[in-house]
């Protein structure tokens, strides 16, 4: 980016985008991720997506047009395997379904597990996503909120950092329901508010009461940050 601009501030807003969407460790993303955020975001578009549930569907009728089966709510034990090539799907109560191919969707860290082998996590802590979603009676655009997506980031310059303090927030996105045309027709108003920030602290708070209090604290600090984007919700 800084050998096609001069301006550290126009890198800056291109970056900040895609580390919001795809930097789960703190600097950086992989270059693979880089290409594929930016080519999402910026040559693609934000475009007018369909539900979760219609892009599920299609995958799911793809799926069995190509022979394929989907096994549900049946927890897997591990995967057999031989020379690089899967052999079968052993389920939890014993089941073993043999399969020449096979699609995971567990994630990298728990396929390899299902393998029998060990992930080696990348240094640097987790970045974690607070996220809030509210609900209002009336149109979003009556309160001035007339994009799909909003990034942005209270640092002067910006950097893909976590506040060392675990009460407080740098990064942001804001995604307005509104905004996208749903094939289901209107649905609620609904304005998501996430925030960004180390993943470590949140999972090392095992007990509940402690979670709860950490997280309603969180919430307050995020409606804060959407009422100093958006003042007029605060008078819709």
């Amino acid at each position: 980016l800084a050998g096609i601009f001069g301006d550290a501030r126009e890198r800056s807003a291109l970056r900040m985008p895609i580390l919001l969407y795809g930097g789960y460790r703190e600097m950086d993303v992989p270059f693979r991720m880089f290409v594929l955020v930016f080519r999402s975001l910026f040559v693609d578009g934000y475009g007018t997506p369909p539900s979760i549930k219609h892009v599920l569907d299609l995958l799911v009728a793809r799926l069995k047009q190509a022979g394929g089966e989907l096994r549900c709510r049946q927890p897997v034990q591990r995967f057999e395997h031989k020379d690089g090539r899967i052999l079968a799907v052993v389920l939890d109560d014993g089941q073993r379904i043999e399969t020449g191919a096979l699609i995971s969707t567990v994630g990298k860290s728990e396929t390899l597990n299902l393998l029998g082998r060990i992930d080696e996590p990348p240094p640097g802590p987790v970045i974690s996503a607070v996220e809030t979603t509210l609900e209002f009676p009336l149109p979003l655009k009556q309160a001035g909120i007339d994009s799909t997506l909003v990034f942005c980031s209270t640092q002067p310059h910006f950097e893909w950092r976590m506040p060392a303090e675990p009460d407080r927030f740098w990064h942001f996105t804001v995604s307005a329901a509104d905004m996208f045309d749903f094939p289901e027709g209107e649905l609620p108003h609904h304005l998501r508010i996430g925030g960004y920030q180390d993943g470590n602290r949140w999972l090392a708070l095992n007990d509940s009461a402690g979670y709860a209090s950490v997280k309603h604290s969180a919430e307050g600090r995020l409606l804060a940050q959407l009422s100093r984007l958006f003042p007029a919700l605060d008078h819709g």
